[in-house]
């Protein structure tokens, strides 16, 4: 959103308006523009492109990774630009419309990043509880064993809960706590080995 405050400060300047006056308006928009922003671009637009070139790379293809970086990179200039346009044209006008809007368009952006994010976390977060019990079922005059896997137990309740609760673990841990991400993954590895090591996850 930088070159869409810039150029409206711009339009602003060259309709004769005081500098302080531009300069304020730039200051008071830049704090809530830049989390629309960083909502579209961080968890709208690079997730939805890592989403589809990592299924790509998954499937084989060497190319994935090379056609994402030109993909987003060419998506987000051309955004820039067009915001940039926007900006110069809407000029002094836009400032009303975006105050009683903000609002409205900053909680839109939240949830379209909370969307994507959980896309995201219930497709490529792989964990399974391997826990397992035998129980004995009675049958008339038979009884007959039964395991039973607390995994399909869970995925019952609620499908894809193991892959939520870790992400939400590590998003307290990045939030709350300002864990870096090899502190991250040095957890998620060593908890990933022991776990597995015992038969707790698969």
């Amino acid at each position: 959103m930088v070159p869409f405050i810039t150029s409206l400060q711009l339009a602003m300047l060259d309709h004769g308006e005081d500098v302080e006056d531009a300069r304020s308006i730039k200051m008071a928009l830049m704090g809530p523009l830049a989390g629309i922003g960083d909502s579209l671009a961080q968890f709208g637009v690079a997730p939805l492109f890592s989403t589809i070139f990592a299924g790509l790379a998954m499937d084989g293809l060497s190319f994935a990774p090379m056609a994402f970086f030109i993909t987003i990179n060419v998506t987000l200039f051309i955004v820039k630009l067009l915001m940039g346009h926007l900006g110069y044209k809407l000029g002094t006008s836009v400032i009303a419309t975006l105050s009683e809007k903000i609002g409205q368009i900053s909680h839109a952006a939240n949830i379209v990043g909370v969307t994507v994010i959980s896309a995201l976390a219930v497709s490529f977060v792989k964990a399974k509880i391997g826990i397992q019990y035998a129980t004995t079922l009675a049958a008339g005059a038979d009884t007959k064993e039964q395991v039973v896997s607390l995994q399909g137990i869970l995925d019952k309740i609620l499908p894809n809960m193991l892959p939520a609760v870790i992400t939400i673990i590590v998003f307290v841990l990045v939030k709350k706590y300002k864990w870096s991400t090899y502190k991250l993954l040095a957890l998620l590895f060593a908890l990933g080995i022991v776990l597995s090591y015992f038969g707790i996850l698969v």
